[in-house]
């Protein structure tokens, strides 16, 4: 199994922050992203993966209960008058802010410069962990999935999915927000997309194995 894809979401907030002074950096670091993560997953299976210690979250709706509260008209001092002190997760330059309640859920943010919110991911420390709630089907299909695919469609081929992560690709008043979901089977076959703001998709990490 494939480690890159335990901590995508995270990883896709970190790559879209990374690049700066381009006419589309949110697109641009996602597509490099993923323009580097095969010669990187193959690295990754040399390496053992190591046993899962987390606990299976069985409770969608408790794992979604404090990221639903999030809005995109939040403010880290907003977030912080509400929750108190985050975490801060420093990684190739980039901050992220995450807070854990004391139920082990959360909800992790990065910003934008003004202090508006940009992204927000459910908390889990290993994606493994959504395998409690796995509920998915036919996940081999997606190798037939293209950028033509919309959401409606991959509902209907997968089933149910599991919301991780929102994206605002521009600050302003009108949000575009692009979505990452996640299908997990009982086998603990995965299949992760991010879908434009449209509905679309528009990149994708999975593993059949």
């Amino acid at each position: 199994m494939n480690r890159k894809i335990f901590f995508l979401a995270v990883l896709i907030l970190i790559c879209a922050f990374t690049l700066t002074g381009c006419e589309n950096p949110f697109q641009s670091a996602v597509e490099e992203y993923y323009n580097n993560a095969q010669e990187e997953a193959a690295a990754a299976e040399a390496t053992p993966i190591p046993e899962l210690t987390a606990e299976l979250f069985t409770d969608l709706e408790a794992v979604h209960t404090y990221y639903n509260q999030v809005t995109f008209s939040d403010t880290k001092a907003s977030l912080t008058q509400k929750y108190g002190e985050p975490e801060i997760i420093e990684e190739n330059g980039n901050e992220q802010y995450a807070w854990v309640m004391d139920d082990g859920y959360g909800f992790v943010c990065a910003f934008f410069d003004s202090g508006l919110l940009r992204a927000k991911v459910v908390y889990y420390e290993d994606i493994r962990q959504f395998g409690g709630l796995a509920a998915a089907k036919n996940l081999e299909m997606v190798e037939n999935l293209d950028k033509n695919t919309d959401f409606s469609t991959c509902v209907n081929l997968f089933g149910r999915p599991i919301e991780i992560c929102q994206i605002s690709n521009s600050e302003g008043t009108t949000k575009e927000i692009s979505r990452v979901y996640n299908w997990m089977d009982a086998q603990g076959h995965i299949v992760q997309i991010l879908f434009t703001y449209e509905g679309k998709v528009s990149q994708i990490n999975y593993n059949l194995q």
